[in-house]
């Protein structure tokens, strides 16, 4: 898995050079620091074993449907036929 790099150090830094206050620019790299940190740490953000889960999930429902039509037709055509 592929990790979020923010160094807030140098964004605050950059932030400074184009005129921005010292306070503020800590303050902006701190949050957007935390915002990354909350995030990386969600349980809420699904995974690629999530989706792998999910995909064979829905190919197990779909089988099933396309074996109940087939047997629910040949049940009807066996029906007819008689």
């Amino acid at each position: 898995m592929s990790t979020l790099k923010f160094d807030p150090i140098d964004y605050a830094r950059q932030l400074r050079s184009v005129g921005v206050s010292q306070d503020q620019a800590d303050i902006q790299a701190q949050t957007i620091e935390k915002i990354i940190s909350d995030i990386a740490t969600s349980q809420d953000l699904v995974t690629k074993r999530d989706l792998v889960e999910l995909k064979l999930e829905l190919i197990k429902w779909m089988l099933g449907i396309g074996v109940a039509g087939i047997v629910s037709v040949a049940g009807i055509l066996k029906y007819m036929i008689h």
